[in-house]
């Protein structure tokens, strides 16, 4: 859950014009890690509260 969280705060702190290529990539992390804990929760047959 963490690395969701310091993921976001970066993607915040890059939304600007010069920086679209870095926002890009995090987002696509961010898409992973959500997927990932998504897929974890429903292995496990727990909810995450977020």
């Amino acid at each position: 859950m963490r690395m969701c969280d310091k993921n976001l705060q970066k993607i915040q702190s890059l939304i600007q014009p010069e920086e679209a290529e870095q926002l890009m990539t995090h987002m696509k992390v961010q898409q992973k890690l959500t997927t990932m804990r998504n897929e974890l929760a429903e292995q496990l047959g727990t909810v995450v509260l977020k």
